[in-house]
């Protein structure tokens, strides 16, 4: 399914209703170990879930300091990538490291 201007919104799996954008908490990891979480969950997806898993596995390691985590798997990403629900925010959005929504900051530009 998709919004009136086009963006896709829902998509249908089976009898689940699931966001069209994948949930991606990869700029998390680190400060998620800070507050003691041991495993996170991964969703698997048609292609290429075992190259999303080692980097997840390699920001857990500190093997990988990329400061934009987001990008390191976004060739493996099926969709647009949100984490919104995690800072609080509508969980379509993208929100950076500093808890603003990009989409608020490209309005707010103008």
């Amino acid at each position: 399914m998709s919004t009136q201007d086009g963006n896709t919104f829902l998509v249908m799996n089976g009898l689940q209703t699931q966001s069209a954008r994948v949930y991606n908490l990869i700029d998390e990891v680190v400060n998620m170990i800070e507050m003691g979480v041991t495993h996170v969950r991964i969703s698997p997806q048609s292609r290429d879930t075992a190259e999303v898993v080692a980097q997840f596995h390699a920001i857990a390691q500190g093997t990988l300091c990329d400061p934009d985590t987001k990008a390191s798997i976004a060739p493996w990403a099926p969709d647009i990538a949100c984490n919104g629900y995690w800072h609080g925010r509508p969980g379509m959005e993208w929100t950076n490291a500093s808890g603003i929504a990009l989409e608020q900051a490209r309005n707010s530009a103008r």
